[in-house]
């Protein structure tokens, strides 16, 4: 058998070097080593032996060092998949990522979409600039606006400041009271020593009717009714009959119209329609019919000719 030369480098030779006491234990063989060269690298010229430790090496090493699977690790640490702040595990991106999320959802603040009086929420800028725009620029005012006076207005009224009759425009307070004033000295003047004119002897219950001629009086007499205010005290009254007329125009009294309506006299249904006879059944039915005697229950029966008439004799009847 041909034996090739297999040269260690790097780790491999390291792992060599420590498991070769062991191997060569085992073996039942020596290999042939050559010293190390300024390298580090030894030469190993029996293949037995080589395999021998390789597969010696291969049972003492773990499944990862061959997968380098991480399911394939030992003591692996828990890493949560929810985040929980008391676990001492790490937790995945998405469970913090998560977590993180539903945090910044809950600190944020309520932001209203209008305005309110008693909300304490943040505004909208857009809500807020949109009802500013609705307020009028200060600047833009009259100055009546902002200092309330009157005499910021423009276009008054015109306001007379003497009494004039004939003027439309409004009146000062002072002018109509001065006005008012003036007429009610006119009137004491018109009226001073003319007073003893109005007290005539005997005028009592009249009524003075003054004229503008000065001094003179007109007593007019008042009506009687006009004091006692009795009916009876009226003229031209309309007359009531105290007994009813169907020929008079006049009205009447209620207990005239009672007397009259209680003299009638009125026929009763009972003094006109006789009561039905005991011939008049369901099964031989009557009619009530007036004849040249007043009313009278007849036999309705289509097979008799003849039919007995209530309290006299039998009759034609009147359907044959």
């Amino acid at each position: 058998m041909k034996v090739k030369n297999i040269m260690f480098f790097g780790f491999a030779a390291a792992i060599l070097s420590a498991a070769g006491a062991q191997a060569a234990a085992t073996a039942t063989f020596s290999p042939a080593v050559s010293a190390p060269d300024a390298a580090g690298r030894q030469i190993v010229s029996s293949k037995s032996y080589v395999d021998s430790v390789a597969t010696n090496i291969a049972g003492q090493l773990k499944s990862v060092a061959v997968t380098g699977d991480y399911n394939d690790l030992d003591n692996k640490p828990t890493v949560d998949t929810t985040f929980n702040s008391s676990s001492t595990n790490a937790a995945t991106s998405a469970a913090i990522a998560t977590y993180v999320g539903d945090q910044i959802t809950a600190a944020a603040p309520t932001i209203d979409s209008a305005l309110s009086t008693t909300s304490e929420n943040a505004v909208q800028n857009k809500v807020v600039t949109t009802e500013l725009n609705k307020k009028a620029n200060s600047d833009d005012l009259a100055t009546v606006a902002t200092s309330g006076a009157y005499s910021d207005l423009t276009g008054t009224p015109t306001v007379d400041s003497t009494y004039n009759s004939t003027s439309g425009n409004a009146q000062a307070g002072t002018a109509v009271a001065e006005a008012i004033s003036d007429a009610l000295n006119d009137v004491a003047t018109d009226l001073s020593g003319k007073q003893d004119n109005l007290g005539g002897t005997g005028q009592g219950g009249k009524v003075v009717t003054a004229t503008e001629t000065a001094g003179t009086v007109t007593y007019t007499t008042l009506a009687d009714v006009a004091t006692s205010g009795s009916y009876n005290d009226l003229t031209d009254t309309p007359t009531v009959d105290s007994t009813f007329d169907s020929g008079s125009s006049n009205a009447a009294t209620s207990a005239a119209i009672a007397t009259y309506i209680n003299n009638q006299n009125f026929t009763t249904v009972d003094s006109v329609i006789p009561a039905k006879p005991a011939f008049c059944t369901d099964a031989n039915p009557c009619a009530l019919l007036q004849d040249a005697n007043g009313y009278n229950w007849y036999s309705m029966a289509t097979d008799q000719s003849t039919t007995r008439q209530a309290g006299t004799d039998e009759k034609p009847n009147p359907r044959s």
